[in-house]
């Protein structure tokens, strides 16, 4: 799939891009960053259970950026 539908980009792989179609159940959730430690990354307003994988991480993009 081309990333954001943007056919002048090249075609990407679905878990590569933040398209809502994907082949797992994949929670996406807005979290706010408190505080790195290390390799820890420590959030509020995260929606999963302990222990939980965590996938990917990415930054939230708003149409003016």
């Amino acid at each position: 799939m081309h990333p954001r539908g943007d056919t002048t980009r090249p075609l990407s792989g679905v878990s590569a891009t933040r398209a809502p179609d994907r082949p797992n159940p994949i929670g996406l959730h807005v979290v706010h960053i408190l505080a790195i430690d290390g390799t820890r990354v420590h959030v509020r307003n995260l929606e999963a259970l302990d222990a939980t994988p965590i996938v990917d991480v990415k930054p939230l993009l708003t149409p003016d950026r």
